[in-house]
């Protein structure tokens, strides 16, 4: 049934000359016939448990990691496919980045601190390709209790212009800086102190096809042309 006849005795990689391109591309057939002959064996057959979970992963990895040549053979698909499984040892791993050059593989963790006392007030861990504002209202969820105290990307109780003691403050950088988590904090009476995302668009588009100016050239600061016509720009959704 099998087209590998070591029939995966041992685990890890398999051994073959991986710079000799032809031997490479009967390798990844051979494989990419025995993964499709398992999964027709069990496609319709009720399986649970490890089984089940087996053959869902064997899928997904066969699914995202490979691609049809004109040929008719298989062969490593050139493209990296959408929340892709990077590792079937852990397969909740995932590709991330933190900015444009530094990227990472696995998991990152969100750790709000209070400011005055340096405790960390809250932790979770998500897969790599989770952004660091996803969680922003979560990390902050003891300051939208409205107890005075609390946790953010950074956050502390201060002192409004009046002199009050009992404002709460979230402090952090511009992944937290979004409007809708600004617009959040508005409505639950907590003041932001984090740093605003700049408002950037695609010369001639608007909305949700905009881009941000490290994914094309073409892009204008839509500050720059508030400041030029010293009026405001409004936002098109």
């Amino acid at each position: 049934m099998l087209v590998r006849d070591d029939y995966y005795r041992s685990a890890g990689k398999p051994v073959c000359d991986w710079d000799d391109r032809a031997v490479r591309d009967d390798l990844i057939g051979e494989l990419a016939a025995d993964a499709y002959v398992c999964l027709g064996v069990l496609e319709g057959r009720s399986v649970g448990g490890d089984v089940a979970e087996a053959a869902a992963l064997l899928a997904t990895v066969v699914g995202q990691d490979l691609e049809t040549g004109e040929d008719g053979r298989f062969r490593i698909a050139r493209r990296v496919a959408k929340d892709r499984v990077i590792s079937t040892v852990d397969p909740d791993a995932r590709h991330g980045r933190k900015t444009q050059a530094r990227r990472l593989d696995g998991y990152k963790g969100h750790a709000p601190v209070d400011p005055d006392s340096e405790i960390v007030t809250d932790t979770i861990v998500t897969p790599g390709k989770v952004g660091d504002g996803a969680l922003a209202t979560d990390l902050i969820d003891d300051l939208d209790g409205d107890n005075g105290h609390g946790d953010n990307g950074d956050d502390e109780v201060g002192d409004d212009e009046a002199g009050n003691d009992d404002v709460r403050t979230v402090y952090g950088d511009n992944a937290y800086g979004t409007g809708e988590f600004r617009e959040f904090l508005g409505d639950a009476g907590i003041e932001s102190r984090c740093k605003t995302q700049s408002a950037l668009v695609r010369v001639g588009v608007r909305g949700p096809e905009a881009m941000s100016e490290n994914r094309c050239g073409q892009t204008q600061r839509i500050d720059e042309y508030a400041h030029r016509e010293r009026t405001r720009v409004p936002l098109e959704h």
